[in-house]
């Protein structure tokens, strides 16, 4: 799988997620301003639109494309934060094909920008709750010698999961959240379920478009 493979596994994946907009914003409602899912969207859908109209040679410029559309029409914390996580590809070796080696340095990079630009650590409450364990699975696979790159994604999907759903119970550190005390213990954080959707999309996609290539 090329970069144009790549290119429609993240369309896709971002369509998915952007899908997910009222279902974010009912989760956000509970811990900040309700607008999560809106504001995921509408920079996923910039991104979209992006993709769409060009064609390029390297993951890497997917991935920055992606980062660049996000910041500029998000805005805010969360739109900083998914800009700086795919922007983090033009720190990677060029990739002109979709493999574990890959995907796992494209977001151990970007697991590594987020948290030297946000100071977020695990338990905090935030999407690193996601990222996280999503990395170190990915890392684990990768020095088992794993080489089946959609068998990655799912383990890193699983694992974005379970820290998404780990976030119920933690106490906040970051954002509005952090004010609202015990409130927020019986919630999940939005931004740890919109960067596990991005995982389960990750996968998804990705094994439908291997298997339609058989």
């Amino acid at each position: 799988m090329n970069a144009s493979a790549w290119k429609e596994i993240v369309l896709n994946t971002l369509e998915a997620v952007a899908a997910q907009e009222q279902h974010l914003n009912t989760l956000d409602s509970a811990v900040g301003d309700g607008d999560h899912g809106t504001t995921v969207a509408r920079g996923m859908r910039s991104a979209i639109a992006e993709l769409q109209a060009n064609d390029y040679d390297t993951l890497n410029k997917v991935n920055v494309v992606v980062g660049e559309s996000m910041m500029d029409a998000m805005g805010g914390a969360s739109g900083v934060l998914y800009g700086v996580f795919f922007r983090a590809a033009r720190k990677c070796e060029t990739y002109h094909e979709v493999t574990v080696e890959a995907f796992y340095h494209f977001i151990e990079q970007g697991l590594a920008e987020l948290k030297r630009r946000s100071g977020a650590e695990a338990g905090d409450k935030t999407m690193l709750d996601a990222l996280i364990p999503a990395v170190e699975a990915v890392r684990i696979n990768v020095e088992a010698g794993q080489t089946d790159v959609v068998e990655v994604m799912r383990v890193a999907a699983e694992a974005a999961k379970q820290g998404s759903d780990a976030t119920k119970g933690m106490s906040a550190r970051f954002g509005r959240s952090k004010f609202l005390g015990e409130r927020v213990l019986d919630n999940v954080d939005p931004g740890s379920v919109s960067a596990a959707l991005l995982f389960q999309g990750f996968y998804e996609n990705t094994k439908r478009l291997q298997e339609e290539s058989k």
